[in-house]
């Protein structure tokens, strides 16, 4: 079973929080995302969650991080490199990296040979090619 814990994204600071725990807060969801109260007040925070994976640095995989991933074909040799967001499909139940023209959902990253974080969708605005 995987660790349930999250990060947010401060909208108005414009930077992500990591030393609170999210104890803290007090989150609910509804339709239209996720709310968060702290201290009686309704703060500017984007939840988002681990998705239990660690990347080949041990680095932790969070909703809405940006990602390289490869995959080796093993009839041939060859092999893709790719960049993609990590995103949660509610039809599928199930983590997956969007890269505009795939998903790939978490059953088949026994398939990428390697995947690494870099960066996320706040800090890194710009589309980083492979």
């Amino acid at each position: 079973m995987r660790e349930i814990k999250f990060r947010a994204w401060d909208e108005e600071k414009r930077k992500m929080i990591y030393q609170k725990p999210v104890l803290a807060f007090y989150y609910f969801m509804t339709w239209d995302g996720g709310h968060v109260f702290e201290n009686g007040l309704l703060m500017p925070y984007i939840m988002l969650q681990y998705t239990g994976l660690k990347d080949k640095t041990g680095k932790e995989a969070y909703h809405k991080d940006r990602v390289r991933f490869l995959t080796i074909y093993s009839e041939t040799g060859a092999s893709d490199e790719w960049t993609g967001i990590v995103e949660w499909d509610d039809e599928d139940l199930c983590w997956y990296i969007d890269n505009d023209s795939d998903k790939w959902p978490v059953v088949k990253f026994r398939f990428i040979d390697y995947f690494e974080i870099i960066g996320n969708v706040f800090e890194t605005h710009e589309k980083v090619e492979p």
